[in-house]
């Protein structure tokens, strides 16, 4: 089997070059390397991941349900279509309709990429549904790498479950009761 070529044909430049030599290019990784030169490069060069894009994507609007224990499961649909049982359980619901999707490109370990990513550097509530399927609450920058075939929501609302007032049926209670009924300030004023 022949050795491969320390030489590649690069295209940005117009010339034959040296491969471990690719690094240190302004361009690198350029669409020119196929995933076996990158693997040899790596050899000589250590290599990360880095994130050249964050793009925000789309979606239905989808809701979170945290339980008490602050385990999370996924509801779609309307809130006012929730079982009383999932209500029941959840403690608060957080609305997305949006994932984060991040291009990675690989770099030179040490080396920064220099990319302008929208609302990097700000932090934010995100849910983070790992390649696995589990869910968990935390706060990321779009801009910091996330693991690979990982999804990111950001949340839009936070909902904490409200309680709703019993109404009581007044004339019940006042039957039952031997208490005078209470009169309010106009009546007794106009009494007087």
């Amino acid at each position: 089997m022949a050795k491969p070529s320390r030489f590649i044909w690069c295209g940005v430049h117009q010339q034959r070059k040296i491969l471990e030599s690719c690094p240190k290019c302004g361009h690198f990784p350029c669409k020119g390397l196929t995933a076996g030169q990158i693997a040899r490069i790596a050899e000589s060069t250590p290599l990360e991941q880095t994130v050249t894009r964050a793009t925000k994507r789309r979606i239905a609007p989808m809701y979170f349900l945290v339980k008490d224990d602050q385990s999370l499961e996924v509801y779609t649909g309307t809130l006012d279509e929730l079982p009383p049982e999932k209500a029941a359980e959840a403690v608060e619901a957080l609305e997305c309709s949006a994932y984060i999707v991040q291009e990675l490109t690989w770099v030179p370990a040490g080396k920064e990429k220099k990319v302008k990513i929208a609302g990097a550097g700000k932090k934010a509530l995100c849910v983070l549904e790992s390649s696995d399927g589990t869910l968990s609450l935390t706060e990321a920058d779009p801009a910091e790498r996330i693991e690979e075939g990982a999804k990111l929501y950001p949340v839009d609302k936070r909902l904490v479950r409200q309680y709703v007032p019993v109404k009581i049926n007044l004339e019940s209670e006042e039957s039952s009761s031997s208490k005078p009924p209470v009169t309010t300030r106009r009546k007794s004023a106009a009494k007087k």
